[in-house]
């Protein structure tokens, strides 16, 4: 015993000596010390006093962990004072001693517990908001279909956020992505689950919702994103959208994940809603865009993409002066398909630049012909941003123009407000060598976007067009009236031609005729025509 009691006096954990029904006995030091116990003597403690569990743990705590001898468990106790802590401990029976006794050896492994769960929480849950990141709620998501839950879940996306970090900066979009998850889970409904999915998204599942309360939550939330984001001075106004998937038992996960983001992209193209119930139609409209997509360079290859022209007109003189190149895909199976509907994919796909290269030969092309039978206007001709710079180099666009015998001043490149503000400054060179053509620079939907004339004065743009919103009915709307005059004092005084689109009424057209506004385009005058119709309009 005399060398068991030198052992048990220096060890280097807390060692403890109990009864079997948890009376100590004795402690080591370290014991002593990491039990927060001064004495012993007439303390009378047993071992369940350190017990942070209930009272069945307290009584079976040996007889649930004697199969754990020599062997090590982790264990939440308390010091005597109530200080709770995490210790390692493994239960011992020497043979030395009598077998109603044991030894406790006992270890503090606080810190070690603390850094685990920092890891842990860590691996799921998002480092800026603090809400579950996307791989613990596809496992949380995952498992609760499994046990036949139902509810509905709600993709959300901030509009406009890749922008708002360029036009910023990362900290500002850093703090937006903070009040936005504020603003998701200040709503939240109980049982419902929200994580941060993406850079600018967030899954929320309402367990248990019927499709009212789904929609009950949606619609109080929307309210909230009404409200802009002050950051600061800067007061920014940020859209959402939102796709909505049913959960039903018995649907896979993956497969409910594709409904939600189907659902979003939908909600994100509509004009009039930012939100959008998924329905099985929209599978089948997937289903067709897929295939038909598919079929673009086909498409291209055997020529069924066209042109349509509109005219346009002078206000003043009510002449003629240039034609909008508009492209249509004459799709076999589906007949005329607009540009919005297949240009924002071959823009993700690359396939813009090949298509685009392609349209700008085919409008010169016919502006050249159109030139042979007397056609004195411009060719407008619309860009992507993603054809420049690379695809449209001077040296290319001055080659197109040479076989076809024209010059710069004979086309007119249409560009969106949105892209010279976000990437106007990088492309300097390329608008210096567009103006040495002789090249004419147009801003396509002006006043959608959030620049001025006062910033656009900076780029060789000698003409802006009023997007068609503000001249619809802009003969019986202040708001609207005051917006086109204010562009139009504003252009004159920076040198730039106007030209108003959407005109669809003669009593717009009235309005406009009191305007100092150069140019005229709509349905008024005309729809955009066939290439073989277009030359009846200046032949006659």
């Amino acid at each position: 015993m005399n060398i068991f009691s030198k052992y048990f006096d220096s060890h280097p954990e807390g060692m403890l000596l109990v009864t079997l029904d948890g009376r100590i006995l004795e402690t080591n030091p370290f014991g002593k010390e990491l039990l927060g116990i001064d004495t012993l003597e007439k303390s009378n403690l047993n071992w369940n006093d350190f017990l942070s569990k209930g009272s069945e743990q307290e009584a079976q705590f040996f007889e649930s962990h004697k199969h754990q001898l020599e062997n090590r468990f982790e264990i939440e106790l308390k010091k005597l004072n109530g200080n709770p802590f995490w210790a390692e401990v493994a239960i011992s029976q020497p043979i030395q001693l009598p077998k109603e006794n044991f030894i406790l050896f006992v270890r503090d492994i606080t810190e070690n517990k603390f850094q685990e769960e920092m890891l842990h929480f860590q691996a799921w849950h998002d480092s800026l908001t603090g809400l579950l990141n996307r791989k613990r709620m596809t496992e949380i998501l995952g498992g609760k279909i499994k046990q036949g839950v139902s509810g509905y879940l709600c993709y959300w996306d901030l509009k406009n956020f890749e922008r708002l970090n360029r036009d910023y900066s990362h900290n500002v979009g850093d703090k937006v992505i903070i009040s936005t998850s504020l603003k998701l889970h200040s709503l939240l409904p109980s049982n419902s689950i929200l994580s941060r999915f993406g850079s600018d998204q967030f899954l929320v599942f309402l367990e248990g919702s019927t499709a009212e309360q789904c929609m009950e939550y949606i619609s109080n939330t929307q309210l909230l994103f009404d409200i802009p984001f002050v950051i600061g001075d800067l007061i920014i106004h940020l859209g959402v959208a939102t796709g909505i998937a049913k959960v039903v038992p018995g649907n896979h996960l993956s497969d409910i994940l594709f409904q939600a983001e189907s659902a979003l992209k939908e909600a994100k193209k509509s004009e009039s809603s930012h939100f959008y119930f998924f329905e099985e139609s929209l599978l089948k409209k997937i289903e067709l865009e897929s295939r038909i997509f598919s079929r673009l360079p086909e498409a291209l290859a055997k020529g069924e993409f066209t042109h349509f022209f509109q005219p346009i007109y002078s206000k003043d003189s009510r002449t003629l002066v240039g034609a909008e190149a508009l492209v249509r895909w004459r799709e076999p199976s589906q007949g005329y398909i607009p540009p919005d509907q297949f240009i924002p994919f071959t823009e993700k796909t690359g396939f813009i630049l090949s298509l685009g290269s392609y349209l700008f030969e085919k409008a010169c092309k016919t502006l050249g012909h159109w030139r042979s039978l007397g056609f004195q206007g411009k060719m407008s001709i619309n860009l992507s941003p993603f054809q420049i710079p690379f695809a449209m180099t001077a040296e290319y666009l001055l080659d197109i123009l040479n076989q076809n015998k024209l010059t710069g001043a004979d086309i007119e490149l249409e560009l969106t407000e949105r892209f010279l503000i976000q990437e106007g400054k990088a492309l300097t060179d390329w608008f210096q060598s567009i103006s040495a053509l002789g090249i004419s620079l147009s801003l396509d939907d002006f006043g959608t976007g959030y620049s001025s004339l006062s910033y656009l004065k900076s780029f060789p743009v000698q003409k802006v067009k009023m997007d068609k919103s503000f001249i619809q009915n802009i003969d019986s709307d202040p708001g609207k009236q005051a917006l086109v005059s204010a562009i139009l004092g504003l252009a004159e005084a920076f040198g730039m031609q106007t030209t108003a689109e959407g005109v669809e009424h003669e009593r717009e057209l009235l309005y406009l005729s009191h305007l100092p506004i150069d140019f005229l385009q709509g349905y008024y005058f005309s729809r955009p025509m066939p290439e073989e119709d277009f030359p009846s309009l200046f032949s006659k």
